[in-house]
């Protein structure tokens, strides 16, 4: 990892550059569904790969160990909670399975002396955080070593195709870091419903029809039977528009298979009569 100072805003970098030909090699170690995601689209990015400012000026998130002073002459990192109270001569409350995720009010208020004296001031928390936890959740590797060793990498994950700059590229990333293998064995990716503006629907545009509505004015039947061989399942993209319009087709088909059942029981009945209709 390395810092910058951006026009005075504290950033946090991993040096993903450095990984990249591991990067590429981890990534032909997994199985993908469907495979031209990983061997064009994430393969094309890991391949351009440039190095990941993992911090973020934002409340919620993982706090970050680093303590650093004022003009940035001296950067500690801590890999403990031992280092921490060593360093600082405190006691520090927080929750073991937890690990570093501290809340605010429990660790910002601590300072480090600066290693040149006292007179020179104090090491402060920076304040960013960061949304990248995959690993210390279970409190490793300081617990649970076992666990996450026998479960490690991962059998399967999915997620939408939007994450192979995303989920997918993060935990690449770390698990070649930390442990120099991927993060998964198999992945399985599928494409976006988008809505009729072209947007991809989300819950806080609210650009999406009504689930229930759509079951009601064509079955549930129907859009499982159009969903398992649309382009979604590809991986590719799939409007609103085309999902209603194909909807109607699908739909029809349905009816004719009910009218098939009804008029082969019919049938049924006429040739072995049951006890209960006579």
């Amino acid at each position: 990892m390395f810092l910058l100072w951006i026009l005075g805003v504290f950033t946090l970098f991993v040096r993903v550059e450095t990984l990249k030909e591991k990067l590429l090699e981890n990534n032909k170690q997994t199985y993908w569904v469907p495979d031209y995601v990983k061997e064009k689209r994430f393969h094309n990015w890991l391949e351009n790969a440039r190095d990941w400012a993992v911090s973020r000026s934002r409340f919620w998130g993982t706090l970050l160990p680093v303590w650093i002073n004022e003009d940035a002459e001296e950067v500690i990192i801590m890999d403990s909670v031992d280092k921490l109270e060593k360093l600082a001569g405190v006691e520090v409350q927080f929750f073991p399975s937890l690990s570093f995720y501290f809340s605010l009010h429990n660790i910002d208020h601590i300072t480090i002396p600066f290693g040149r004296g006292p007179e020179f001031g104090v090491l402060r928390r920076v304040e960013d955080v960061s949304g990248s936890m995959h690993y210390a959740y279970i409190h490793y590797p300081f617990e649970n070593a076992e666990l996450f060793e026998k479960n490690f990498p991962g059998h399967f994950v999915a997620e939408g195709l939007d994450q192979t700059r995303g989920w997918f590229y993060t935990l690449m990333v770390l698990s070649t870091a930390l442990f120099g293998k991927p993060a998964f064995r198999n992945l399985i990716c599928n494409g976006l419903v988008l809505a009729e503006d072209g947007k991809k629907m989300s819950k806080k545009l609210k650009n999406y029809p009504s689930p229930v509505k759509v079951i009601n004015d064509y079955g549930a039947d129907a859009l499982r039977l159009y969903l398992i061989n649309s382009p979604v399942v590809r991986a590719e993209t799939l409007k609103e528009f085309m999902v209603l319009s194909k909807m109607f087709f699908f739909r029809g088909i349905m009816h004719i298979g009910s009218l098939f059942r009804m008029q082969r029981d019919l049938k049924l009945r006429e040739v072995h009569p049951s006890p209960l209709l006579i």
